[in-house]
């Protein structure tokens, strides 16, 4: 439950709050958005492709 309430903190915080000034790129933002949901144990990320979560998760 603690991982959860972590992820979303961190989502809100470095994700949905962008700052006004901050021009980041969508490689950027799909980056961010990897290393946020590998916060998560790959088992819990059962609505995305194997194929993806191979690729880009970071556990």
């Amino acid at each position: 439950m603690i991982k959860y309430l972590e992820f979303a903190d961190a989502f809100e915080q470095r994700f949905v709050r962008q700052a006004r000034d901050e021009d980041r790129t969508f490689e950027e933002t799909f980056d961010l958005g990897w290393e946020l949901l590998s916060m998560h144990p790959k088992s819990e990320l059962k609505k995305i492709d194997d194929k993806y979560v191979a690729q880009y998760y970071r556990g």
